[in-house]
């Protein structure tokens, strides 16, 4: 059992070390009257995956894996949606564990089954929480009370809902029955220090989140935990027009001119839409809204970086992973310029080093600059991409921003930071690693996954450091290069002929359906090492079962090479 306290186990039609389990599941699968095989009639997908995770669950070809069971009672599994994969050709049925029909927080199943839906993989993490009282026995208006006596402004009107927690604070780590409170906004603090600080070592996306999620012991009152969220989306006329970004390079951006007025900044084909915060500050609950971005009188350089980058990204999704968008539903996307957040550096009153997602859009801050002008903070593809894919994280896997599991959370950032802003360069030999390179003006950057220990990172699981949740959340900006390093070491694996084993297009599809398909919220490095492997045998099932193999064997090497087991 890994420590979120679940028991994993995945099965593949791609792992040639499985081939006697799948043949055994489908022919248990024909003997039941399931599938086309048997002569049943087509089923939805999520009867078919049920059907497959029935067989799975009870096969005794599979003595690993078994229904969790708690006082005699088997758990049983909600679904949480259906989804097919545009870059896969397969279907997922993903549910969530549950007893007494309470969810077990951070359990996962994805059942992934081809056109006809016959099984191609099976990924699982199942929790039992033994030991814990099913009814509770504080009252959800209570909650509320605690987490207001705390610090929060909970809304009256959220919902207040019962779940199996792995309390791991706790000396033997344990199950208990929560309620979940989410994003609770957060009492403004007055003076001190709120901890964002101009930290250019960790840098994007490093402050907490005026945001958390509460759970609140429903038998004790007890507050359990208090996680942060990441940092944290008639057709209208349409221009396309050539302006210079913060790197006085000339991009061209689509905006929406306007009859009689000023034209925004304004992509509809992308539904893009970019904002002046004109230095204001974005910590308050309900913060001022800001204006368009528009011209005349000129475009803003800080505006036309974050616009034309924000463009790359979504384009990106659309054109290399299949996805509408953030929220893979065409919805916006709204990027903030000039702002601030709860600080005022002396001598630099307007300058804030960061850049974030949070409330489902972006916020770039400035830095001030020895002419005394201040720079976006956008001015980097690879770090707009790096936070706007915190909100396709949230979006998919929500990985909590905390420890193990908000170090996965940033690691996956900079890996499509760098696979989208590297994506046109031929050969992976030319390829930038580095992250932040303009982040602080003087050409060092944040983090590197080629050479993570070069920006005071650990390259290994020997040198994972253990610290506080106040230490970085944990760690997430420090601990993520060890999962870095291993997907630096999967980008530049090489085959024979030394030629890579992997092409760009196959790298982003590979993190993009592990991320989407099989992590859930307490998800750790090992987790993420089955989700890439089974995500590279259903992506690359038509290759030859020598070259897929040979490539399975590149990831196990790469995760190996970091001591992610």
């Amino acid at each position: 059992m890994a420590n979120n306290g679940m028991e994993s186990y995945s099965i593949h039609a791609g792992n040639r070390a499985q081939l006697d389990e799948i043949r055994a599941l489908k022919d248990e699968c024909t003997a039941r009257g399931f599938g086309v095989d048997a002569g049943a009639e087509a089923v939805d997908a999520e009867t078919a995956a049920r059907q497959h995770l029935a067989v799975a669950l009870a096969s005794p070809n599979l003595p690993a894996y078994s229904r969790p069971e708690v006082a005699g009672l088997e758990g049983g599994f909600k679904l949480l949606g259906t989804e097919t994969i545009e870059l896969t050709g397969t279907t997922t049925v993903k549910f969530r564990q549950t007893f007494n029909k309470v969810p077990v927080y951070g359990s996962l199943v994805t059942v992934e089954l081809d056109e006809a839906n016959n099984l191609i993989g099976l990924n699982s993490a199942l929790g039992t929480p033994e030991g814990v009282a099913p009814n509770a026995e504080v009252a959800p208006s209570a909650a509320l009370r605690i987490i207001a006596e705390a610090g929060g402004l909970p809304d009256p009107n959220a919902p207040v809902r019962p779940l199996y927690y792995f309390d791991r604070r706790v000396e033997p780590p344990r199950w208990r029955l929560c309620y979940l409170v989410e994003d609770v906004a957060l009492a403004e603090l007055e003076g001190g220090d709120d901890g964002t600080g101009d930290d250019e070592r960790h840098g994007v996306g490093r402050l907490p989140a005026p945001t958390e999620n509460f759970f609140v012991d429903a038998h004790s009152g007890e507050i359990v935990a208090r996680l942060p969220r990441a940092a944290d989306a008639s057709a209208p006329p349409v221009a396309q027009v050539s302006a210079l970004d913060e790197l006085n390079s000339p991009r061209t951006i689509r905006v929406s001119p306007q009859s009689g007025a000023p034209t925004l900044m304004y992509d509809p084909q992308l539904n893009i839409h970019t904002f002046d915060y004109k230095f204001a500050d974005a910590a308050p609950s309900t913060p001022a809204p800001p204006s368009y971005c528009y011209n005349p009188p000129v475009w803003d350089k800080g505006a036309v970086s974050a616009h034309a980058n924000a463009a790359a990204v979504c384009d990106f999704l659309r054109t290399v992973l299949k996805r509408r968008g953030v929220d893979n539903q065409d919805g916006p996307l709204h990027s903030s310029i000039r702002c601030a957040y709860r600080t005022r550096t002396p001598g630099a009153p307007q300058q804030w080093l960061n850049a974030m997602w949070h409330r489902g859009q972006m916020y770039y801050g400035q830095r001030k600059t020895a002419a005394g002008d201040y720079v976006s903070l956008a001015v980097d593809l690879e770090i707009v991409a790096h936070e706007i894919t915190h909100g396709l994280t949230q979006a998919s896997a929500n990985l909590e921003y905390w420890f193990e599991s908000g170090a996965l959370n940033e690691s996956y950032s900079d890996i499509f930071g760098v696979i989208i802003a590297n994506y046109d360069l031929p050969a992976r030999s030319t390829w930038d690693y580095r992250i932040g390179r303009n982040f602080s003006g003087t050409g060092v950057p944040l983090r590197s996954m080629a050479d993570p220990s070069a920006y005071g990172q650990p390259d290994h699981m020997n040198n994972y450091r253990h610290l506080l949740a106040t230490q970085d959340n944990g760690g997430v900006h420090i601990n993520s290069g060890i999962h870095n390093k291993a997907a630096h070491a999967i980008c530049t694996a090489q085959d024979a002929a030394g030629n890579p084993l992997f092409s760009a297009a196959e790298l982003a599809g590979i993190f993009y359906l592990s991320l989407t398909q099989h992590l859930s919220r307490t998800s750790l490095f090992a987790d993420s090492r089955r989700g890439v492997e089974l995500s590279a045998m259903t992506l690359l099932r038509q290759l030859p079962p020598a070259a897929l193999e040979e490539r399975i064997a590149g990831i196990r090497a790469a995760f190996d090479s970091v001591g992610i087991s």
